[in-house]
């Protein structure tokens, strides 16, 4: 996955009301990547 899809997918699921560890967990990646 680019970092900008990453990126974008990260804020797009934040905007639909998931938090942090449920974003981390669906895209299977770590909570600190998705707080960075």
């Amino acid at each position: 996955m680019t970092r900008w899809k990453m990126y974008a997918e990260i804020h797009q699921l934040k905007d639909m009301g998931l938090k942090k560890a449920q974003v981390a967990r669906r895209l299977d990646i770590d909570v600190k990547t998705v707080i960075k």
